[in-house]
Order: structure tokens, then sequence, then C-alpha cells
């Protein structure tokens, strides 16, 4: 079959020429172009042929994973759903479909994908209903590892270990940001079956945002000494990560950890959120609560806070304050230069 090729004053022409070369230094950053790029046109695209970057040989070292979980691919060719097109006749040739077809590959630097590729030019008009019904966003991430109805479905639930088995299973891709954080939890579940878990992922993405703990025994902790709560947070841990957890003081006046919440940078609301799932996984605690300490960051949240916890009195630690109130003096004028003796003067306040 002749190839169609626009001429370059058509729309579909300007629209190769702008596709073209057309570079995005994250598989993600393309997937989330191209559900945009698609609803702007009701065009229906699908993965024809793929090429994993883990099947590539120079990419197997581990100092590459890196690479493999923000590029994905070293090539795929995305051609168009002709969901009109005749089913594969019983006997004869086959009937050739819609020509448009998307090609991006692995730049030669391997720092990002590129669009080398590019036919726009449909053999069919667009039609608004079929778009409607058979248009996923996210389903280029799904491809990467996981089938994002599944990961919408789950979010913001418990997980059982069947579930954990279940999500293994439908892995597509050696996504170690997904794959290690499913295998931490098989893990988890093999010693302690008992343990609650919630997965929070990033809306019609397949990647993991946020991931609430606590094992049998903090459980157990928590129900016999729920009257005092601490909540501590470690932002940018290991650069890439925020970690909250929250804390029961025991009888003898010790800091006991009852639960653990983990999130990329910058999630919102995560103290009611940790809270919640919290009261969610030892429900009989909600009432026995009479104090909470937690940091700068509940004043933002404190409405909400008060209706989880209601017989409690709500504080803020006076360590985590001083600290915030440094940090701010510090964006503000330098302060740490210019003073540097305020630091040891807001330590001894604390």
């Amino acid at each position: 079959m002749e190839r169609l090729e626009p001429s370059p004053g058509t729309a579909a022409g300007q629209e190769e020429q702008e596709l073209r070369e057309r570079a995005f230094f994250s598989w993600a950053e393309f997937s989330r172009f191209f559900d945009a790029w698609c609803q702007q046109r009701l065009a229906l695209f699908f993965v024809k042929s793929s090429m994993h970057l883990a099947r590539c040989r120079w990419a197997s070292a581990p100092p590459l994973y890196t690479l493999i979980d923000v590029l994905k691919y070293s090539y795929v060719r995305l051609v168009c759903k002709d969901v009109r097109a005749p089913s594969r006749p019983a006997v004869g040739p086959p009937q050739p479909g819609c020509p448009a077809f998307i090609i991006v590959k692995l730049s030669p630097l391997r720092d990002r994908l590129v669009v080398t590729e590019c036919l726009l030019t449909h053999s069919h008009p667009a039609c608004p209903l079929e778009f409607a019904y058979y248009f996923r966003p996210g389903h280029l991430l799904a491809n990467a590892c996981l089938p994002v109805r599944t990961t919408n479905k789950i979010s913001k639930q418990f997980v059982a270990p069947a579930d954990v088995h279940r999500l293994l299973s439908y892995c597509k891709g050696r996504d170690h940001g997904v794959l290690d954080a499913l295998h931490v939890l098989e893990g988890l579940f093999r010693t302690d079956p008992e343990a609650k878990v919630k997965l929070v992922f990033v809306e019609d993405q397949a990647v993991v945002e946020t991931v609430f703990f606590l094992t049998s025994r903090t459980r157990a902790l928590l129900r016999r000494f729920p009257r005092m709560l601490l909540v501590d947070r470690l932002p940018g841990l290991q650069g890439a990560l925020d970690l909250l957890a929250v804390l029961c003081v025991d009888g003898a006046g010790r800091a006991r950890q009852a639960a653990c919440c983990v999130a990329r940078p910058g999630t919102p609301s995560l103290l009611r959120f940790a809270l919640a799932s919290l009261l969610q996984s030892a429900p009989d605690v909600k009432g026995r609560v009479r104090c909470l300490t937690a940091g700068p960051e509940v004043a933002a949240q404190l409405p909400a806070v008060r209706q989880l916890l209601p017989g409690a009195r709500v504080q803020i630690c006076r360590a985590q304050g001083l600290e915030s109130l440094f940090s701010k003096a510090q964006e503000l004028g330098g302060a740490g230069r210019e003073d540097p003796g305020l630091w040891p003067r807001l330590c001894r306040l604390a």
C-alpha cells in the first residue's frame, strides 16, 4: 500500500513537523503530553511494539536502573486504534487499517526520548463517542508496569497479602520504583500477616505516591498506650521521600513508634492521611487519645485533626516550631550567616 504523505501545508503535515524531534526527559512526561495531545484531537493510539530499556545490555548495570525507571523504553511504535476497521477475514489477506503512527526512540545521548517519525493522516474521521468510550488516561504509564485501572481501584485502600501478590503478577516491566515497593511489602506480610498497609497511587498513573503501614506489634502497643501521640516528620529522606512517624508514649514515658507513612515530597495533607489511616487500623483508640503533639504543619490541618481526634488537645512541638522559624529566617535574610548565635539561642529556648 502506498504510504500517505501529507503536504507540509496541510494541518496533518504541520502537526507532524511540530511533533517530530520533540524531546521528553521521562516516559511519564511523554505519557502526560500524549494524553492531552490525544484528547485535543480525539485520537486513539496504542502501543504496537516496543523495546524496554531493561532488555538493553548496556542498561543492565545497577547504576543505570534510574535510567530504566525514568525513560522506560528505547523504542516505542504507537499506531492508530481504528475501532471501525474490519476484523481479520477468515480467508484472504488482512485488510489494511489506519496508517497513522508515531515512533518514539531513545536519543543517541541516552538522556531523553524523541519523536523520530510520525504520520498523522488518518483514514477515518474522528468520532467523539468512540473516543469517550475507548480512551483511558494514563494507559501508556500502565503499559510501563501496572494497569492503571487496578492502581486507581486499590489506591487509598488497605491491601492484603493476596493483593500484593496480584499486583506483582500484573507487573509488565522491570519498573524498580514499583517493584521494589511491592517486594518490600511482600516481605513485610511474610513476617507479619496481620500488618496494616495502605497504598496511594498517583491518579491515572502506576506510580506509588504514599505508603502507610503499621505492624501487629505496634498496633497492640498503640491500643495499650493511646493517651499521648507524637508526630515526627523527616522531610527529604535520601533526597526523595518524606517520612512521617506516629509515636505513642508508654508507661515509662518513652516514645514508641506506632505507625509510619512514607510519601513523595510535597504530598498534601500527609498528617491528616496518616492519622485517618491510623484510626482505621485501630478504631478503638479514637476516643482515648488525649493529647497530640505535632509539627507546625498541624496548624493548616487543625479542623480535620480535631474531627479525627475530638477528645485530644492539639499542640505544636516547640523544637520543630523553632526549627521552622530558623529556616524561615534563613530564607528571608540569611540569619545563619549574619547572626551565627541565633540557632544556639533557639536551641536553648527549646
